[in-house]
């Protein structure tokens, strides 16, 4: 250890019992020198103590920095949210049904010799409704229920996490039969190979505390732990061997009857007008989860209101589910018509393109008002959720993404900093194709991870690394070359389409099929250098996505 090491922590703990001493004097005197100020009928003002350390006030203020913050009491009291506010998660209500018959009548499973599992694990992306299920069944059960954010049981002091993992197990075998909701687990649940060296080993001294306190109740007790996480993928194998978290249930986005159902919940005390139709808000909001259909709702509702209207129209619904996605409109904002024109090129240059190659979607509206970080999006909805996609449709949907920046091209001849974020997700959708799907050929049939590694991190070779980022290339060359062709054979339509854009500024679904009539479904032949068989490949197996807006970025000056 280093000289100036060996003295600094004894000299660190030296300067700390000096602020503390010079801080119980300075309080000592003060009160002594405030008691002899007092006129004499007045009594002396006796020193005031904390409740929790009987120390003096001052001194207190002193150290409370040096301390480890005290544990806050968790909540543990019954919700009255029901299996009834829970919608579009049927598999998942079923599951909780029946923990719910053994909080209520342990006995009858007991009898069977069956017990309690100790844990469940909920795996699913944020706003997916994890939280409300817990709460539901609770409430069903009528338990109390505590939500401890598991990142708040980790901190800079080491032993303070373990602390709190026993007081929260404490108080729920107090008030046995109780629910425990550990939200954000993976927080202190990472496998713990894989944590950064600094705050290791206050994470696995929480851990390995939590490892205890599931092991060492009686599941008679009646205490149920419930984890919630969007990255099983990271968790220790420890918590997920049987004994701890028995069962796992996936909560993802709703299908279109699930996203129905859930904006029927919300739609409950919120007048909806006549034209308003919540079957089209669910076909329009493919991939939202629970909170952003919650959410459309409340903009909706907000949006009627500020406008002085007595219920819902179609309007606020679009304007909301355009909110949700985008943000709001900056109508503040100034766009030169150099500018304005750039934009409506680049967003008809993707509706172009889509009409022409993406089965399975529809342009369903166009805009070149700015919304949040964009100054322009096309929308395309899918026609139906699908679970799988192929290769054909993957190459299509990266001819849809570089189309914005080949109709620059081909307009202008000098392409803008427009197409930023299309480019962002292209060369990631190629980087999945080859790395983790295995849609090329010359890559072979095999996965390679994630991309984003550091150089060397990921274990390839350096000829091997070669090999798969030029597939990346060919990929992104290719989708390039069709969309360039698909506009180059449709300029009238491009400058039919942009023209009525910088016109109108938005543009609906009717008005979009009826500029494009003409082009036909793949109506472009399949790029240069395309092997034969690419066009159907293997597929992909997926959740549905939420529609996503292509924005357009800040165009270069």
């Amino acid at each position: 250890m280093p000289a100036t090491e060996a003295l600094g922590q004894p000299l660190f703990l030296i300067s700390m019992l000096a602020v503390i001493t010079v801080g119980l004097w300075a309080s000592f005197y003060l009160g002594r020198g405030a008691a002899k100020s007092r006129p004499p009928e007045s009594p002396p003002e006796p020193q005031r103590f904390s409740a929790q350390s009987r120390m003096p006030v001052a001194a207190e203020a002193l150290v409370a920095p040096l301390a480890p913050p005290r544990a806050p009491e968790e909540d543990a009291s019954v919700p009255r949210a029901t299996f009834a506010d829970v919608a579009g998660l049927d598999e998942a209500v079923e599951e909780m049904r029946e923990l719910k018959e053994y909080l209520l009548d342990p006995s009858r499973f007991s009898r069977l010799g069956a017990s309690l599992p100790k844990g469940v694990l909920l795996v699913g992306p944020p706003g997916t409704g994890k939280t409300l299920l817990t709460k539901a069944l609770a409430g069903e059960a009528g338990v109390p229920f505590q939500v401890v954010s598991a990142a708040s049981l980790v901190e800079v002091y080491v032993g303070v996490g373990a602390s709190r993992v026993r007081q929260v197990f404490a108080q729920a075998r107090k008030k046995a039969p109780s629910i425990i909701l550990l939200d954000e687990l993976d927080a202190i649940g990472r496998t713990r190979a894989r944590q950064a060296a600094g705050g290791q080993e206050e994470r696995e001294s929480t851990l390995n505390q939590l490892l205890l306190e599931m092991d060492g109740f009686d599941p008679a007790a009646g205490v149920l732990v419930v984890g919630a996480t969007n990255r099983p993928d990271v968790l220790d194998p420890a918590l997920l061997r049987p004994g701890r978290f028995d069962r796992r249930l996936f909560v993802n986005p709703p299908d279109l009857r699930g996203r129905r159902a859930i904006l029927e919940v919300h739609s409950r005390n919120k007048p909806l007008g006549g034209g308003a139709s919540l079957d089209a808000v669910a076909r329009r909001t493919t991939g939202f989860t629970g909170a952003d259909l919650a959410n459309v709702m409340n903009e909706a509702a907000l949006l009627s209101g500020r406008r002085r209207k007595p219920h819902l129209g179609p309007d606020e619904l679009e304007e909301a589910i355009d909110r949700t996605m985008s943000g709001p409109q900056r109508l503040s904002q100034v766009i030169s018509e150099g500018d304005k024109r750039m934009i409506a090129y680049h967003e008809a240059g993707h509706a172009l393109v889509g009409r022409a190659v993406a089965r399975g979607h529809e342009v369903h509206r166009i805009s070149i008002v700015a919304r949040g970080q964009s100054h322009g999006y096309t929308l395309s909805v899918p026609v139906e959720d699908r679970l799988l996609l192929t290769r054909s449709e993957l190459t299509a949907q990266l001819a849809v993404l570089l189309a914005g920046r080949v109709a620059e091209e081909v307009v202008f001849g000098d392409p803008t900093t427009g197409a930023e974020e299309d480019l962002s997700r292209a060369t990631a959708l190629a980087q999945k194709m080859v790395r983790e799907y295995g849609m090329s050929e010359a890559a072979g049939l095999r996965t390679f991870g994630p991309a984003g590694e550091p150089d060397g991190a990921d274990g390839l070779r350096p000829a091997l690394s070669s090999r798969v980022d030029a597939e990346i290339d060919r990929l992104i060359e290719e989708a390039h070359t069709r969309a360039r062709a698909i506009v180059s054979a449709h300029r009238e339509h491009l400058d039919a389409l942009a023209s009525r854009l910088i016109t109108a500024e938005t543009l609906e679904k009717s008005e979009i099929d009826r500029l494009l009539t003409g082009v036909a479904r793949d109506g472009a032949p399949p790029a240069a250098g395309r092997r034969s068989g690419a066009t159907e490949g293997p597929a992909l197996r997926r959740r549905p996505a939420k529609p996503r807006a292509r924005s357009t970025g800040v165009p270069s000056a």
